[in-house]
C-alpha cells in the first residue's frame, strides 16, 4: 500500500460552470461543487489536482483512465463508480431567442423540425440526442451556445437553468428559458474504475456531509435553498409551479 505522504495527487478535470465551479478574482477555485468535493476530499484524506479543459476531451481521458475523476460527471461517462449520492442539480431547460415564441415545453417531439444547439459531450436525454426530425447542433461551451441563439443561429438552445441565467444576465444575451424545465438529474466527482479505494473513502466523507447539513450550508450560499428543500420541490419545479433556481 502507498505510503499517503509519497502517493501521487489524484488527478481530475473540469469545466467552468458558474454558479458550480469557477474562478475568483484572485484565481483561486469557487462553486458549489468545488466547496463540496474539496470538503469532502479533506474528509477523506484524498489529495486532487483539478484541470480546466473542455468537457469532451475530460470526459475522454476519465474514460481512459488517463485522469481519476470528472468535476460534476454522471453516468454518461463510461468506466467511472457511479454513486449512490449525487450532490450537484443540473437542470436541464430549453432557451429561446426573440424569434421563437416563448411557449410551455411539452415534450422532445415538440422540438420536431426546429434547430436546436446544445454542448458537445453533455448527457443530454438520448431521445433528444437520437431524434430524427431535430436539427441539432453541437457547440463547444455553453457561452457559445447562447451567444448563436441571441444571434438566430437556432431556435432554441438545451442549457443548465442556473448557469446560463448568469451567463445571460453577464453577456446580455436577448434569450429567455422555456418553463418548466425538461427534467433535473444530478452530478458528482465521478471516479475511474481503477479507483474504488479512494471512491470508497470519498462517498462516506460525502454522506457525512449531507448527514451533519455540510452540504445543505453550501446549498443556501450558491442556491438560496438548501439540498433538502431542492429534493422535496423537484417535482414542483419540472412541473413549472414555480422556478427558484431562476
Amino acid at each position: 500500500m502507498p505510503d499517503p505522504a509519497t502517493a501521487q495527487p489524484l488527478k481530475s478535470c473540469f469545466v467552468l460552470w458558474e454558479p458550480y465551479t469557477f474562478r475568483d478574482s484572485t484565481g483561486r477555485l469557487q462553486g458549489l461543487s468545488f466547496s463540496i468535493y474539496k470538503e469532502a476530499l479533506n474528509r477523506a484524506q484524498l489529495d486532487m489536482t483539478f484541470e480546466e479543459m473542455p468537457w469532451a476531451r475530460c470526459k475522454e481521458l476519465v474514460e481512459r483512465g488517463n485522469y481519476e475523476a470528472a468535476v460534476d460527471g454522471d453516468a454518461g461517462i463510461a468506466n467511472i463508480i457511479q454513486n449512490a449520492l449525487m450532490p450537484v442539480p443540473w437542470v436541464q431547460s430549453l432557451w429561446t431567442n426573440g424569434t421563437v415564441p416563448k411557449n410551455t415545453f411539452d415534450n422532445i417531439n415538440a422540438l420536431a423540425g426546429k434547430s436546436v444547439g446544445y454542448v458537445q459531450g453533455y448527457g443530454y436525454p438520448q431521445e433528444f440526442l437520437d431524434h430524427p426530425e431535430i436539427n441539432s447542433f453541437a457547440v463547444a461551451n455553453d457561452t457559445e451556445g447562447l451567444r448563436m441563439l441571441a444571434a438566430n443561429r437556432f431556435d432554441f438552445f438545451f442549457g443548465d437553468l442556473v448557469n446560463n441565467r448568469q451567463l445571460q444576465q453577464k453577456n446580455k444575451f436577448d434569450v429567455q428559458p422555456v418553463h418548466p424545465p425538461i427534467m433535473i438529474t444530478f452530478l458528482d466527482l465521478t471516479f475511474h474504475k481503477s479507483q474504488r479505494e479512494a471512491q470508497a473513502k470519498y462517498s462516506k466523507a460525502l454522506a457525512s456531509m449531507l448527514e451533519d447539513g455540510t452540504i445543505d450550508t453550501i446549498y443556501r450560499t450558491y442556491l438560496g435553498l438548501s439540498y433538502q428543500d431542492l429534493l422535496l420541490r423537484r417535482a414542483e419545479i419540472l412541473a413549472g409551479k414555480e422556478t427558484p433556481l431562476n
